[in-house]
């Protein structure tokens, strides 16, 4: 079992049930994994796909990717900043 799954399997949801084929929204950081695994960005991100396709079987996985106006002035705000580009698995 890679790091990734099993993280989601024993972690990441705290037992939450998730029926099949619905949609899972996730917003996560992922610098905490990369630099427990040693992964690049874009193998954990396959890796977290993947996986919660195979433990969940959802219809869609909806996931904000990363938001312009932090990458513009380096400030991030729940309150104010927004994401501009989500994707959709």
């Amino acid at each position: 079992m890679n790091l990734i799954k099993h993280l989601i399997l024993n972690n990441s949801f705290g037992g939450f049930e998730i029926p099949s084929n619905s949609h899972i929204f996730i917003h996560a950081g992922l610098k905490n994994i990369r630099l427990l695994s040693g992964l690049e960005y874009k193998n954990i991100v396959d890796d977290i796909i993947k996986s919660l396709k195979e433990i969940y079987q959802p219809s869609a996985i909806i996931a904000p990717t990363f938001t312009p106006s932090f990458r513009k002035s380096g400030v991030y705000s729940k309150l104010y900043s927004k994401a501009g580009v989500w994707s959709v698995f």
